[in-house]
């Protein structure tokens, strides 16, 4: 965790040219009780390697953030890597850093370094996002690693996995112009299965639609 709290301070305005085109990659790692991602280790792994191939691919003046999302507001979640790739963070370096941060979140959780939530609001993190990302003025990516369970006080999440409830709609376009995608929905530590993920990604196909995403992809492997 000093390693995701060093690079966080490392953080530098953009002042190269390439800025007017330079892109956003928000990756939110959800760390709910129900997510594979903290208790998995083969799982963790995947998504490492994932995410580090695609940091590896951002270019001088891009910027990424990595964020916990679970509980809304609670305290850990405040922890975040936030920088720009430039000659100081090379992509290959903040890559490796994502890899190790992420590959090492199950043995986290076992050392009580981190807490698996007990309720996830993915809907109110990507609220908090829109109003801070201007997808419609720079190329925006937000991948969301989690298993697409909305448990918070906007929606049950059992009714939502067993298709009983929708996720309530946004208010406007939040993320108007942005893409997203969400890896390993309907991946349950412990369970899930085909109905649950169809009807997970049904719920947050019609929800990104609502919400302006011009590209929403939902894939349940890691």
């Amino acid at each position: 965790m000093m390693k995701f709290m060093k690079l966080a301070a490392y953080a530098v305005f953009c002042i190269i040219p390439a800025c007017g085109s330079a892109k956003t990659l928000n990756i939110a790692l959800d760390v709910s009780a129900s997510v594979p991602l903290i208790h998995q280790d083969a799982a963790a792994a995947a998504v490492a390697a994932y995410l580090k191939k695609r940091v590896n691919e951002l270019e001088l003046g891009d910027q990424i953030e990595v964020k916990f999302v679970g509980e809304y507001g609670a305290g850990e979640n405040f922890r975040q890597l936030s920088l720009r790739i430039s000659r100081q963070n090379r992509a290959s370096e903040v890559a490796s850093a994502v890899e190790r941060i992420v590959a090492g979140l199950p043995r986290m959780q076992r050392d009580s370094k981190i807490r698996p939530q007990e309720a996830t609001n993915l809907i109110g993190y990507l609220e908090d996002q829109a109003t801070r990302l201007r997808c419609d003025e720079q190329p925006t990516e937000i991948i969301m690693i989690t298993d697409g369970i909305e448990s918070s006080t906007l929606v049950d999440g059992l009714s939502l996995v067993t298709g009983k409830s929708k996720l309530p709609a946004p208010s406007s376009p939040i993320l108007s112009g942005c893409l997203m995608t969400m890896i390993g929905i309907g991946q349950i530590n412990g369970g899930g299965g085909p109905m649950i993920t169809r009807n997970l990604v049904a719920a947050w196909t019609t929800w990104a639609a609502q919400a302006g995403i011009k590209t929403f992809s939902a894939l349940p492997s890691f």
